[in-house]
């Protein structure tokens, strides 16, 4: 499947626009690159632990 209609850009991103561009939301695409710890990407100190 090419890059251009994969789940990624048909679903994630066109979702995550609209939740910042309509709501105002911080929206951050953090799968596979999320830090963890107090200063990490979202703050959370184990994966289990919810943002």
């Amino acid at each position: 499947m090419s890059w251009e209609y994969s789940e990624n850009v048909l679903v994630q991103n066109s979702a995550g626009s609209l939740l910042q561009d309509a709501l105002g939301w911080d929206v951050v695409f953090a799968y596979n690159k999320e830090v963890l710890g107090q200063d990490g990407t979202l703050g959370r100190k184990t994966y289990k632990e919810l943002s």
